[in-house]
């Protein structure tokens, strides 16, 4: 009986631990200086089998202790299963300096959306 217990608590935990599936996939994007501001632009494709709605990109630069973030909507308000789209994110530079960039994806539904984002070229 004990055996059968820790086996079931087991599988539960690896049930649990199971990662979310990702949704999107950045296919390229660059994070670049213009100006006074720092820009962030690519392409991401929908890996879901529905549409997702009103999809924002969301970009944080960081340099230093300073840390600043803005979001824009993608192209295709509506991206269809297996769709591409467009993006482009503006934040304003926050000094002078190296800087790094952070993207992930959100909408209403969900706070953050699983995305395989590579480093940016």
């Amino acid at each position: 009986m004990r055996f059968y217990s820790l086996l079931l608590v087991v599988f539960v935990s690896l049930a649990l631990a199971q990662v979310e599936p990702y949704k999107l996939r950045v296919q390229e994007w660059s994070c670049k200086r213009e100006g006074r501001t720092v820009v962030a632009e690519g392409v991401v494709l929908n890996l879901t089998q529905g549409t997702l709605k009103d999809v924002r990109a969301n970009l944080q630069v960081t340099l230093g202790a300073q840390v600043v973030s803005n979001s824009a909507f993608i192209s295709l308000r509506s991206l269809g299963s297996g769709k591409s789209s467009a993006f482009r994110v503006v934040v304003p530079k926050p000094a002078v300096g190296s800087f790094s960039c952070k993207l992930w994806f959100r909408n209403p539904q969900a706070i953050q959306i699983p995305s395989l984002v590579p480093q940016p070229r």
